[in-house]
């Protein structure tokens, strides 16, 4: 897996992944979506006028779900700065519904347009990519990921014996299946599907209400959770890691 980098100036970071450039200290003056991709197309910062509002993978593929700095995004963001943040990515489940992030906590869902929230602007080239279907498998050519889709066990599981059931899986004759992080579920997700599952056509109809991910999150007293992927609209949750909450979905990483 590639582990990301940061350059920063005083106005930016750069993910050394994506390439793209992150705005590190947004206008705290909240906005609705519409206000906030205004803001962004007008910015003008660090000598570029090419900003825009992120979209919802986007915005995910910056998150550090580690909580490396105590918080969901790089060390050189501060945490003052985190919160809630429009993304430019609609539901097609609701109309004037679109998608934020929480950048402070590491999780997405779904706010009404008018809702006032903050926004923090990107530069950078698009993400592009396709789904390439075969037996069994669907390949991400944007991740190089590659995904089951046949022979999902509907049974809920925990997550610990979600993580058993993909390490020790030879499904599809191989054997380097590991369970998914939430930033990979996260781009499963058909942000415009306008029925349930809000997951992406090609990897199939039958998904589970819920995905465990490997990635933990804050615990509460002496419980621990760990996010997961909730598909009916495509947004994150989290669920106690004891209880059977949750399905499971592996996936490998291509050679």
């Amino acid at each position: 897996l590639n582990v990301p980098s940061y350059t920063t100036t005083t106005a930016s970071l750069k993910d050394s992944v994506t390439g793209l450039v992150w705005q590190r200290t947004p206008d705290p003056t909240k906005k609705t979506q519409a206000a906030a991709t205004t803001y962004c197309d007008d910015l003008e910062l660090g000598g570029q006028t090419d900003w825009r509002l992120p979209t919802r993978i986007e915005y995910v593929s910056v998150l550090d779900l580690g909580m490396g700095s105590g918080y969901a995004m790089p060390a050189d963001i501060l945490l003052e700065t985190t919160g809630p943040q429009w993304t430019a990515s609609a539901t097609g489940s609701t109309t004037g519904q679109f998608f934020f992030i929480d950048d402070k906590n590491g999780t997405w869902t779904l706010g009404e347009e008018s809702t006032e929230l903050g926004a923090r602007c990107v530069r950078g080239t698009a993400f592009t990519g396709s789904l390439q279907v075969e037996t069994d498998v669907v390949t991400d050519t944007m991740t190089q990921l590659v995904w089951q889709v046949t022979g999902l066990a509907p049974a809920l599981r925990t997550w610990e014996q979600a993580l058993d059931d993909c390490e020790s899986s030879t499904y599809a004759n191989q054997s380097d299946w590991r369970l998914p992080n939430i930033k990979e579920l996260a781009t499963l997700v058909d942000e415009a599907a306008t029925v349930p599952p809000a997951i992406r056509v090609e990897l199939g109809t039958d998904a589970a209400p819920h995905y465990w991910s490997s990635t933990p999150s804050p615990g509460f007293g002496g419980e621990r959770y760990a996010q997961a992927l909730e598909t009916s609209v495509g947004i994150s949750t989290s669920f106690k890691m004891t209880d059977s909450a949750a399905a499971v979905r592996c996936v490998r990483s291509q050679p």
